[in-house]
């Protein structure tokens, strides 16, 4: 935060919106008239509490995830930051969260072949349980996320 207090964090979205600006036109001839026009930008939509950076996580120790679902985790994780859409309003996201169709997750795992076998689809039920019941992912409709905390 920029001259404020360090250690302190809030959450926030992004959102598009078209707001009408005027416009200064010059013409060939240089004259300069001011027209009526609409433009897409971004707009901020800030989370209700500030919230300590340094605070002890709302995870414990036993909550930390290892292995197959570990490995599942950072590979959502990339592949949100690679290929992640705006999740619908529909699926119980936060408005403007990005995240996955669940079946891209597990294809992916798949082709990373962290997940395999002759039951891929059991192995990916069982990865995605576990991080779910550690709060780790968050699941709406056929779409993941990660969640905020």
């Amino acid at each position: 935060m920029r001259n404020g207090p360090s250690g302190i964090a809030v959450d926030f979205w992004m959102e598009d919106e078209e707001v009408k600006v005027q416009q200064l036109v010059r013409t060939e001839t240089g004259v300069s008239t001011t027209e009526l026009t609409t433009v897409k930008t971004l707009r901020v939509r800030w989370g209700e509490e500030l919230r300590s950076v340094g605070a002890a996580s709302k995870r414990g120790k036993d909550e930390e995830v290892g292995g197959v679902a570990g490995a599942a985790l950072k590979h959502l994780v990339q592949m949100i930051a690679e290929k992640g859409i705006v999740l619908p309003a529909d699926c119980g996201a936060p408005i403007g969260l990005r995240g996955l169709l669940l079946e891209t997750w597990r294809g992916g795992l798949i082709a990373k072949g962290i997940i395999g076998g002759q039951n891929p689809d059991t192995n990916f039920g069982r990865v995605r349980s576990v991080l779910q019941e550690r709060s780790r992912i968050e699941v709406g409709g056929s779409f993941v996320w990660l969640p905020m905390l």
